[in-house]
């Protein structure tokens, strides 16, 4: 469970630690054939590694105001 919409876009770097170490080691790095189908490039990690980057920079700065949608803090539960 996440604290936040920051703590969730925090912690999204190490989760995609493992889920890349599980396509490597797990699937044998079958990522690799989109490379290959599309000349080299995998437009799939390419965005990925962009999105990890910003992650890292909300978390280092500590700056959830860079985030561009504002989910709710709370959720009202059922009644």
């Amino acid at each position: 469970m996440y604290a936040s919409a920051e703590d969730l876009v925090i912690k999204t770097p190490l989760f995609f630690e493992g889920a890349f170490r599980r396509l490597e080691v797990d699937l044998g790095g079958c990522y690799k054939y989109a490379q290959q189908h599309f000349g080299g490039q995998n437009l799939y990690l390419e965005e990925v590694g962009k999105n990890i980057s910003f992650a890292q920079e909300i978390g280092t700065e500590s700056d959830g105001s860079r985030l561009k949608r504002r989910p709710p803090k709370t959720l009202k539960p059922d009644s």
